[in-house]
C-alpha cells in the first residue's frame, strides 16, 4: 500500500489539485473535512472550553473559534489536540485495504505527521495570491489574512521535505499538467 499526503499552505490551491487527482481515479480524503465533522461531533465539549459565544443559532460559529484560536496559541493548541487525533484516526481507517491512497492535510508539517505517508506532494502559491485568495473568499482583513497564513510553517521551508511540489501559480491546465505527471509517477 502507498499512502501519500498532500499538503499546501492556506490558500495555495490544494482543492483545485484534490479534485484534479480525484478526476484520474485518485481516492482521497480531507483532513479538513474530517476536522470540520469533529467540530460539530464535539460541540458542547469546545462550548465547555472556549464559551456559549463560539455558538450562534445552535451551530457553531467557526468564525468566532478561529477569532478565538488564532489569537491565542494555547487555545489553539487545545483545540488541535481535541481534533487531531480523531482525524488521523479516521485518516487510517480509509487508508485500510487501498492500494494507494491520498490524505490531504494542510497541517501535515505542523503536526509531524509527514513521517506516516511514503510520499508527500506539496501545493504552493505565491504568497501576495494566497493572501488574496484568502481575502475574497472568506472575506477576511488583510491583517486577519496575515495571522492565518502565519500560523502555518512557511512554504519555503516545507519545499525540501516534499517529495513533489506543485507550482499553482498559473491556470489550472498548467496545475493539471504537474498532477498528471506526477500521477503517472505514483501508478
Amino acid at each position: 500500500m502507498q499512502k501519500i499526503a498532500l499538503t499546501g499552505n492556506i490558500a495555495s490551491g490544494k482543492s483545485l489539485v484534490e479534485e484534479q487527482f480525484q478526476s484520474l481515479g485518485f481516492d482521497i480524503i480531507d483532513a479538513d473535512k474530517i476536522a470540520h465533522e469533529v467540530l460539530v461531533e464535539k460541540l458542547n465539549v469546545l462550548q465547555n472550553l472556549f464559551g456559549k459565544e463560539i455558538i450562534n443559532q445552535g451551530q457553531l460559529s467557526r468564525e468566532k473559534l478561529a477569532q478565538i484560536v488564532f489569537s491565542n496559541p494555547s487555545r489553539k493548541q487545545k483545540l488541535e489536540s481535541i481534533i487531531h487525533p480523531e482525524v488521523k484516526r479516521r485518516i487510517e481507517e480509509f487508508q485500510k485495504g487501498k492500494t494507494i491512497s491520498i490524505a490531504s492535510i494542510p497541517l501535515l508539517f505542523e503536526v509531524g505527521w509527514e513521517g506516516d505517508f511514503d510520499k508527500v506532494i506539496l501545493v504552493i502559491a505565491k504568497d501576495s495570491t494566497r493572501q488574496k485568495r484568502l481575502m475574497e473568499r472568506s472575506g477576511l482583513t488583510k491583517e486577519q489574512a496575515k495571522i492565518r497564513m502565519n500560523a502555518q510553517i512557511s512554504q519555503g521551508d516545507k519545499i525540501n521535505k516534499a517529495d513533489f511540489v506543485i507550482d499553482n501559480n498559473g491556470s489550472k491546465e498548467e496545475t493539471f499538467e504537474q498532477v498528471k505527471q506526477i500521477y503517472d509517477k505514483l501508478k
